[in-house]
């Protein structure tokens, strides 16, 4: 079932452009492996394919609580991005579960991602965010605020 891994993967993609770098930063029940994201760059308003695998060590019910945080360099610092067009942005959102296109629960299994999606067109105040590099960690709660799942991305945006 491809939707499952739309909540842990796609929500960070609406907030990245071309991935330099998508790596698994922990989580105690969700593993990344061989994340390939295209086409690089990355254009908002276009299709993007996410493909891989996922390895889920228990089955993950609802709610599951999705935590965005993203930062932008400017000159010699990082500088936190606030929820800008949600999810865009960090921002949480409170059950993944409940978004339209989710199957939960996620069962525990090794997953294969094929992934097509387009990319949201963003506002005014979200394009003056688009060029320069950005980190991004998404973080996944299962319902005892544990992280079952976390992935760190390192986008550069033209």
């Amino acid at each position: 079932n491809m939707q499952i891994q739309t909540p842990i993967i796609f929500l960070a993609l609406w907030s990245v452009g071309h991935c330099y770098h998508v790596g698994d930063c922990g989580g105690s029940q969700v593993k990344f492996t061989n994340i390939d994201v295209k086409p690089q760059p990355l254009t908002f308003g276009q299709n993007v394919i996410v493909t891989g695998s996922l390895v889920v060590e228990k089955n993950l019910t609802s709610p599951l609580k999705v935590e965005i945080s993203m930062e932008k360099k400017v000159l010699f610092a990082w500088i936190h991005i606030g929820c800008v067009d949600y999810p865009i942005g960090s921002c949480t959102i409170p059950d993944i579960c409940k978004m339209k296109g989710v199957a939960c629960p996620v069962v525990k299994a090794v997953h294969k991602i094929a992934i097509t999606k387009r990319l949201p067109n963003l506002s005014a105040p979200a394009k003056l965010l688009i060029d320069g590099e950005f980190r991004l960690r998404v973080d996944v709660r299962d319902g005892t605020n544990q992280v079952v799942a976390c992935a760190t991305l390192n986008p550069s945006l033209n």
